[in-house]
């Protein structure tokens, strides 16, 4: 199912941790598709149900994603309102 993020978190050590990949509205085929696996895999992929897409000799695509790492699960780390900060380009912060 599409979605503009994916967050991934559990427990390690005694600490709630994980990590979210958003996706950016100017990607192709956004909202993207995600390919989530029981052994770790955890990737956007908006080919995975419609692989027709046919980049002519020469031309490019461009693909914008924001990575962030986080303490807590996905309420905890407030990652619905990080991702509209990364659409918005509001702002950056760095713990």
């Amino acid at each position: 199912m599409p979605s503009h993020w994916m967050d991934y978190y559990g427990p390690v050590g005694d600490e709630t941790v994980g990590f979210a990949i958003f996706d950016h509205p100017q990607n192709f085929r956004y909202p993207t598709t995600w390919h989530v696996r029981g052994y770790g895999l955890f990737a956007p992929n908006c080919w995975m149900f419609k692989p027709d897409h046919h980049l002519p000799e020469g031309e490019s695509l461009t693909f914008r994603w924001r990575v962030t790492v986080h303490t807590g699960d996905t309420v905890q780390a407030d990652i619905a309102n990080r991702f509209l900060d990364y659409v918005d380009g509001s702002r950056v912060e760095w713990e």
